[in-house]
């Protein structure tokens, strides 16, 4: 398990929320289940919204192809987020876009917590760098604020940010630490930091710059190639991510440093020096994936290439989620070998623990 959903575990049950563990263990096992059975049995444990596609960079890796879409109202979200913990959803992340664009932000995230969800957000922190915003941020309590920073620099920020707001975001980040301290908040700040050719070079002295902000944890990843972007990447960037991924593992205190699993950094080596096939992927059983308008999406690589299941502002996300259609999509992406994005690899890596059939054919 990943040290910011470990921590938030510990946490629930020193607040005295004895049930919370084996609830959620239970619905794991759920998850597995469905997929031997091939029936969804349990709703979704991972909820990602996107309460907006307005953003204020225009990041060369962006999955999404933004839109002017119509954003759903503040009732139909909070109508949404009650079906969803009501079917038992654990974890709600807010997706962009830049979340905190929405002008109802902070109603939204302090309503997800009341219905006693894990509640986090992800957003490259220039508006924090307002330091009436980063403070309201806090006080909703949210568990989990993850930033986004890739470089340490204004000019390679530019570049692969597409705006001069370096500056901005470093201030957003010591901001919304310096409230969380003020406050005494349990609330984890951390950074992800995508690797590509602009900064895989500097990527060690990347992460103490990072820590050196006093952030909780860095989590550092390679850019998802999916076939709709034009990042692609040198033949020297996988040869450097190896080496890379290796140092990692001989980092002393990784675990204080960095949020990454060493299964998934030996994944990453392996599937790069081709020693391995993909991992079975459970997303499309255990998460769900909703945009502006609510649309749904079975996971983030469909997110990025608007292959939409269907629409669900108005309807039962119970009868959506348990329907036909969404039925036919998990079966068709049963063996789905597309990516190999952190945020579906990790999860799967523990899933596939308690899976015995063969797993996909090598990509």
């Amino acid at each position: 398990m990943r040290s910011k959903y470990l921590k938030i575990v510990r946490e629930k049950i020193r607040e005295g929320d004895l049930l919370w563990f084996p609830k959620n263990t239970a619905r794991i096992a759920g998850v597995i289940a469905s997929a031997y059975l091939k029936k969804k049995i349990v709703g979704p444990m991972n909820v990602t919204v996107a309460p907006s596609w307005r953003c204020n960079s225009l990041c060369k890796m962006c999955l999404v192809k933004k839109s002017s879409a119509e954003e759903m109202d503040i009732d139909e979200f909070k109508r949404i987020t009650d079906e969803l913990a009501d079917l038992g959803a654990s974890v709600f992340s807010f997706f962009g876009g830049e979340p905190l664009l929405r002008e109802d932000i902070f109603e939204m995230i302090s309503y997800v917590k009341s219905k006693r969800l894990i509640t986090q957000i992800s957003t490259n922190g220039i508006v924090l760098s307002d330091k009436n915003i980063s403070k309201k941020l806090i006080e909703t309590n949210c568990e989990i604020i993850t930033f986004s920073l890739d470089c340490m620099n204004s000019a390679t920020y530019k570049q692969i940010r597409g705006v001069d707001k370096f500056n901005e975001a470093i201030e957003g980040i010591k901001n919304t630490i310096y409230f969380r301290n003020m406050f005494k908040k349990n609330i984890a700040i951390n950074v992800n930091f995508v690797l590509m050719d602009e900064n895989i070079d500097d990527a060690m002295e990347i992460i103490k710059f990072i820590k050196s902000l006093d952030v909780d944890l860095v989590t550092s990843y390679p850019v998802l190639e999916f076939d709709h972007l034009k990042n692609y990447q040198s033949k020297e960037f996988y040869t450097k991510l190896v080496d890379l991924f290796r140092k990692f593992k001989k980092i002393k205190n990784r675990d204080k440093i960095l949020d990454i699993s060493t299964e998934y950094l030996d994944y990453i080596i392996e599937r790069i020096t081709d020693k391995r096939p993909r991992v079975k992927c459970f997303v499309p059983i255990s998460d769900i994936n909703i945009d502006p308008s609510g649309n749904v999406f079975p996971c983030m690589y469909f997110w990025g290439q608007e292959k939409i299941i269907g629409n669900i502002k108005g309807k039962s996300i119970k009868d959506f989620w348990y329907g036909k259609k969404y039925a036919a999509i998990r079966k068709e992406l049963a063996n789905c070998d597309q990516c190999d994005a952190l945020c579906h690899v990790e999860p799967a890596l523990f899933f596939n623990k308690f899976w015995f059939k063969s797993n996909p054919k090598k990509a």
